[in-house]
């Protein structure tokens, strides 16, 4: 008799773990399933072809930009005012300090330049030229003829003033202290190497239109990267004349009257360099603080600064190779930004799990 109940009783037992453990592996199937929706939905060949398509548009640019410098560089006839800042950007690509800008600074060279394909997909609006801000072409698309502009701009960082002008304000004028004032040309008969960027800034935050176009085209985040990769190379420069004056005191040629003034000169480009370094490193954290108002993405996200010490580098810490997309396209940062939901789904799904485990 006994013997009879238990079995019925283990029957029982059996009966419901069998049938806590099937409503278990249900839940554990319905949140795979729910996990790997938005993988789904991301297409990966759509964003793998549409990166390609980036990096084909950036690169006919840069073509465009090195046929011409070619051209100039070859023809000795009498040049053009666009002419001769092209020459002198190539003499700037040709000095001791772009070659270690771009050796110090690869990491937000890497990062620029992966912005600037995200920004050369975009379509061309004419009330939104941002295509056509450089009259010697479209630099902007590649961080090595930028850094070569920002170079003989700056005459090798003895001024902050940008190249792109109200990049560190978002783009928005305040007519009492206006950041376009600060441009180096005017005229039609002048031309600057800073960019034109009239079309695009604005003087009010009732300018939604052109708030929008920003976050459209993403013109931010390029601006995040550029403000940083200039930092870095103003902090490049100031590296190299720490390290020529240390090299003049252990290894001092020449006389006495020589050194000492070799050791005057350096020690007052280094304090010019330190200053214009601290000044630009104020104008990256000002466009940080003005795109915070910004809400742009398919996501609602804030624009944040990227931590140059990630070793996935990258927006949102993604890999270099990973790009934001504005309007609600899928693109290499909406995959990252799901897999963290993925993530936090199966955490979901394991905790349930557990409970029903303690049920049984």
């Amino acid at each position: 008799m006994m013997i009879a109940k238990r079995k019925r009783h283990d029957a029982t037992t059996f009966q419901s773990s069998s049938q806590s453990f099937g409503l278990a592996s249900f839940v554990w199937l319905a949140f795979l399933c729910l996990s790997f929706l938005p993988f789904a939905s991301a297409n990966p060949a759509n964003t793998l072809e549409k990166l390609q398509s980036e990096k084909l548009c950036r690169k006919s640019k840069i073509e465009e930009i090195e046929e011409r410098a070619k051209e100039i560089v070859s023809n000795s006839e009498e040049k053009t005012d666009v002419d001769i800042l092209i020459s002198n950007m190539v003499r700037a690509r040709n000095s001791d300090l772009y070659r270690q800008i771009m050796e110090d600074c690869v990491y937000y060279i890497k990062e620029y330049d992966n912005w600037a394909e995200v920004v050369c997909e975009k379509p061309v609006q004419d009330d939104f030229p941002v295509g056509d801000m450089f009259a010697v072409g479209p630099i902007h698309m590649d961080a090595g003829w930028l850094i070569a502009a920002e170079l003989f701009h700056s005459n090798n960082f003895r001024s902050s003033t940008p190249l792109i002008l109200c990049s560190d304000k978002c783009y928005q004028r305040d007519l009492a202290n206006d950041c376009q004032s600060s441009a180096s040309s005017s005229g039609t008969n002048k031309v600057g190497i800073q960019a034109d960027v009239s079309g695009i800034t604005f003087l009010s935050d009732m300018q939604d239109n052109k708030m929008n176009l920003l976050c459209d085209y993403e013109l931010l985040e390029l601006d995040r990267a550029y403000q940083s990769m200039r930092v870095c190379a103003a902090e490049s420069n100031v590296a190299r004349l720490m390290s020529s004056g240390n090299d003049n005191k252990n290894n001092p040629k020449g006389t006495t009257a020589r050194s000492s003034t070799n050791d005057i000169i350096i020690s007052e480009e280094l304090k010019i360099a330190s200053g214009v370094a601290k000044e630009m490193e104020v104008q990256r954290q000002s466009q940080i603080d003005c795109s915070a108002s910004f809400i742009c993405g398919a996501f609602g996200q804030e624009s944040v600064p990227q931590d140059p010490h990630l070793e996935s580098g990258g927006p949102w810490g993604t890999t270099p190779e990973g790009k934001g997309s504005g309007g609600g396209a899928y693109s290499a940062t909406t995959i990252v930004r799901s897999s963290e939901w993925h993530h936090l789904m199966l955490m979901g799904s394991t905790v349930m799990l557990g409970g029903l485990a303690l049920l049984v």
